[in-house]
């Protein structure tokens, strides 16, 4: 029973540390997000707590806003390093943020953010273009990043569709 109490205290012990180390996420724009490895393991479980412990619903669209300009520059560090083993996984994983994040401001109605998003999912399309040009047209690589551009497209008709009086 004692195991089972220090267990707890412990892990405890280790999100609290876990979210005092955890800095704010000002919402950056995408050019200034620069990454050199991709987030695994500890980093994702930090962002998830953090993502978890942001109560109010502009907390958590900000934070949402900086995951997916991070999964962006994720996924230009994949590119720009030629680490095309690892294209689809990162592709994938930037269309689940932008889904993310457009679900959540449409479900929550947070309609101040409305243009904010757009406007990242514009930079985003064009920096898109650019990474999938740098593939040969129609390889498996090209398709993945045509296909975020396509997605990031489906999403932003849907946060056209949230009316402009949100939180």
């Amino acid at each position: 029973m004692s195991n089972v109490k220090a267990r707890i205290l412990i892990l405890c012990v280790i999100l609290v540390g876990t979210l005092f180390s955890l800095s704010p996420h000002p919402v950056l724009a995408q050019d200034k997000v620069q990454v050199d490895h991709i987030a695994v393991g500890f980093e994702k479980l930090k962002e998830k707590i953090n993502l978890f412990f942001n109560f109010s619903k502009t907390g958590k669209t900000k934070y949402q806003i900086a995951l997916t300009e991070k999964r962006l520059a994720e996924l230009r560090y994949v590119v720009d390093s030629e680490q095309v083993d690892l294209t689809e996984e990162t592709a994938s994983r930037y269309a689940t943020y932008v889904g993310n994040l457009t679900n959540y401001v449409v479900k929550n109605n947070v309609a101040s953010y409305k243009s904010e998003i757009n406007s990242m999912f514009e930079t985003h399309k064009t920096a898109l273009e650019t990474m999938r040009n740098k593939f040969t047209f129609r390889s498996a690589w090209w398709l993945m990043l045509q296909q975020d551009i396509d997605t990031v497209n489906i999403f932003q008709n849907k946060l056209d569709s949230l009316k402009a009086s949100g939180t």
